[in-house]
C-alpha cells in the first residue's frame, strides 16, 4: 500500500487531527468532529468513511480488525503525521461557509510555536480558556497554554462557565490559582475591553521563563 503526497483536504485533515488521540472508528471521528469543530465545520456520516477509504488506500491510516458492530478502527500511521503536518504549515485559505483558520487553530496543540507565532502576526488573536492554565484539560493542553504564554502569544483568557453553580464565571481566582496572578488584569481586562471597543489590542504578555519554570517542567 503506497503513500500519497497530495495536499489533504481540510475534512481529510481534520480526521488525521483527530487520530493523533489514538485510533477510533468512523463513528467516533463523526462524534468527536460534532463535539469539536461542529460550530464551524460541519461532517456528514457519508465524507468521513469517504475520506477514510481514500486516506487507508493512500497509507495515511492504518484499518484494525472489526470490533463491535463490525466497526472498524483507524489508526495514523507516520505517512498519515507528515500529510497532517504539511497540512497545518499551509495557508489556510479564504473563510466560504466554513472557517478554514478555526479548523487550522482547532489542533493547535500540534502546530509548532512558530507556525502560531506566523499567524499572531499577520493578526489572529489568541483566546486560551482558564481552565487550560490549570490541567483541567490534561497535562498536554497544560504544558502547551503556558508555552504560549511565554512567548508571548496568548492575548486574553476566557471563562469556562456553563452556568453560576458548576463553574463559576470568575476568572481572578482560576488565574491566582494557576500562578498567574500578576498577569491577571491584562488577560481578563485590559485586552477583552480593547478588543470590544474596536481599537488597538495590546500584545499578548511575555511571561518569564523562570517565573513559569515550575508549570511547565515541574
Amino acid at each position: 500500500m503506497g503513500t500519497d503526497a497530495r495536499p489533504l483536504n481540510p475534512t481529510a485533515a481534520s480526521l488525521l487531527g483527530f487520530l493523533h488521540e489514538g485510533p477510533m472508528t468512523g463513528w467516533d471521528l463523526l462524534r468527536r468532529a460534532q463535539e469539536r469543530i461542529g460550530s464551524f465545520w460541519t461532517l456528514t456520516q457519508s465524507q468521513v468513511y469517504r475520506e477514510l477509504a481514500a486516506m487507508a488506500a493512500a497509507g495515511l491510516v492504518e484499518v484494525g480488525p472489526p470490533g463491535p458492530r463490525d466497526r472498524k478502527p483507524h489508526a495514523l500511521t507516520d505517512a498519515g503525521r507528515e500529510a497532517f503536518a504539511r497540512w497545518l504549515d499551509q495557508d489556510p485559505g479564504p473563510d466560504q461557509i466554513r472557517i478554514p483558520l478555526l479548523l487550522t487553530i482547532a489542533f493547535a496543540e500540534h502546530l509548532p510555536a512558530q507556525r502560531l507565532a506566523a499567524l499572531v502576526d499577520a493578526g489572529m488573536l489568541t483566546s486560551v480558556t482558564a481552565s487550560a492554565f490549570t490541567g483541567s484539560f490534561g497535562r498536554t493542553v497544560q504544558r502547551f497554554a503556558f508555552e504560549l504564554l511565554r512567548q508571548g502569544l496568548v492575548h486574553d483568557v476566557a471563562s469556562d462557565a456553563h452556568d453560576a453553580v458548576r463553574r463559576d464565571p470568575g476568572l481572578q481566582a482560576v488565574l491566582e490559582s494557576a500562578g498567574l496572578g500578576p498577569y491577571a488584569e491584562h488577560l481578563a481586562d485590559t485586552t477583552p475591553q480593547a478588543i470590544l471597543r474596536g481599537g488597538a489590542v495590546p500584545a499578548g504578555v511575555v511571561a518569564s521563563r523562570a517565573g513559569l519554570r515550575s508549570r511547565l517542567f515541574g
